[in-house]
């Protein structure tokens, strides 16, 4: 019984187990996607084996190890004023651009909102959305941009439709 956060199950997971499920016959995974959160008081309760969580929920008392490491970067439409762009500051985008986020209570979301909050500012969230396709789709379309893990834009269907900016 495997809980993965929105990231994980939307970057490395589905490799690395498909991968594992191939060499392994006699192992059947019962997958479930979770908000960080909820994954660890599951652990705790019995309800999971094995929890794949991000950002800075508490995991005391658990046993941890480095899983995977991804980068952030800012996203945004080949018509956006930003498409020409190769690096950006995080601050710098605060004021003035509207964002496509993930569910608002996920790891990069709280992530986000934390710093911003510490820089005295606020991210112009013009809408949430279940998966970082619909998050890649939204801003493909022009409804704003979004920092997501490079690895979630690279799964992206078309990431051809998109400009991936250096997040400093």
């Amino acid at each position: 019984r495997v809980l993965a956060n929105t990231t994980a199950t939307n970057s490395f997971l589905a490799d690395a187990l498909s991968t594992f499920l191939a060499e392994t016959a006699d192992v059947d995974v019962e997958l479930e996607e979770k908000l960080s959160g909820e994954i660890v008081l599951s652990i705790r309760s019995g309800g999971a084996d094995l929890g794949i969580v991000a950002g800075t929920v508490d995991t005391t008392g658990l046993d941890v190890l480095p899983l995977f490491r991804d980068e952030l970067a800012v996203v945004v439409s080949l018509a956006h004023p930003l498409a020409q762009k190769t690096r950006l500051r995080f601050i710098d985008l605060l004021d003035d651009y509207q964002f496509v986020g993930i569910h608002p209570h996920s790891a990069i979301q709280t992530f986000l909102e934390d710093i911003a909050q510490g820089l005295g500012k606020r991210i112009l969230q013009r809408v949430h959305v279940g998966s970082f396709e619909a998050v890649c789709r939204m801003v493909e379309a022009g409804a704003g941009i979004a920092i997501v893990p490079r690895a979630c834009v690279a799964r992206y269907s078309r990431p051809d439709q998109l400009v991936v900016i250096a997040l400093e």
